[in-house]
């Protein structure tokens, strides 16, 4: 008498509880900057708010490398008015 297990159960709880792959640093940029720019409604941001919402997400990269990853993806990144960088994309 003994008891039957439910596979299909089973794997679908094996497939909730699998590792996530981690987002690359590009897209966890992306993402960031979208939001922020959804926030405050304009088209340039302050790289420094994208940045610390970024962060939160996982990115580990300094501020050179997101102007880099950004420049790459077709971003422009110039310096404001106030000294700090702002981004906003190209075209």
């Amino acid at each position: 008498m003994g008891r039957e297990i439910n596979t299909d159960a089973v794997s679908r709880l094996d497939a909730q509880d699998a590792p996530r792959p981690m987002p690359d640093n590009l897209t966890l940029l992306l993402d960031a900057f979208a939001e922020r720019q959804q926030q405050i409604g304009g088209v340039a941001v302050v790289l420094n708010a994208v940045l610390e919402i970024a962060r939160g997400q996982g990115f580990m990269g300094t501020m050179d490398k997101a102007i880099s990853l950004l420049r790459a993806a077709g971003f422009r990144v110039e310096t404001g008015p106030d000294g700090r960088p702002i981004a906003w994309r190209n075209g």
